[in-house]
């Protein structure tokens, strides 16, 4: 079996679960998608081929429209890439899963035992990221309390995640925004020193941008559109 024949039976069988029944499959960036207005949840399925195995590493998503579409007048990156961004990411490992990586054998010796478990983690990380994820308050106690409380530390890479926290805690508990806006500025500031590129294209606008995203109320947040 080659490793195409061999992905397209992964895609196939996954597709005909019934719990997929509520998820359509996006060729173009192999990405099992469910969503609702303002409201998505994913799992894309990455996959290469090493030698005698197809590997497949998924990556779950969840996104709401109100924390990222506000953002477009400002981002460098295309409306395409807007659009397929998530505001919260996860490999399988961080939703409890042993494994990131699920490797098929190109001659189909294992795919039985492989697929069950691929199929087990893809259900299991679904449904916790939808239980964690489903409402904005959720996402709130999941991404910004650990923060707040001191249980977690803010990023060091990239940028986005910025922006969508502080809108995600201006929404949800406005009375916590000023204290969780000091603390993610003084990581940018951190950030800042160490030349973080992403930073880059943003850091002298950021009072700009800011001051934008904390003019608009939840309802001007959910109309902006992509």
């Amino acid at each position: 079996m080659s490793a195409n024949e061999l992905y397209n039976k992964i895609i196939l069988d996954l597709s005909s679960n019934v719990y997929f029944s509520v998820f359509k499959f996006r060729k173009r960036d192999d990405c099992f998608i469910s969503q609702k207005k303002g409201f998505k949840r994913d799992v894309m399925l990455r996959h290469w081929i090493e030698p005698g195995e197809l590997v497949v590493y998924p990556i779950y998503g969840i996104r709401y429209d109100a924390l990222l579409n506000w953002f477009k007048k400002y981002s460098f990156k295309s409306l395409q890439d807007q659009k397929d961004n998530y505001s919260f990411g996860f490999a399988g490992t961080m939703l409890g899963c042993k494994e990131n990586y699920y490797k098929f054998k190109l001659d189909g010796s294992n795919f039985k035992i492989v697929w069950e478990i691929l199929l087990a983690d893809i259900i299991n990380c679904l449904n916790t990221t939808y239980s964690n994820y489903k409402t904005l308050e959720l996402a709130y106690k999941n991404e910004i309390e650990p923060i707040l409380s001191g249980e977690a530390e803010l990023p060091t890479v990239g940028i986005d995640w910025a922006f969508i926290d502080l809108t995600l805690c201006k929404i949800v508990a406005p009375h916590n925004y000023m204290q969780f806006k000091k603390i993610m500025m003084q990581r940018i500031e951190y950030m800042h020193s160490k030349d973080e590129p992403n930073l880059a294209h943003y850091y002298d606008r950021l009072d700009e941008i800011l001051e934008y995203m904390e003019s608009l109320t939840l309802e001007e947040l959910e109309k902006c559109k992509l």
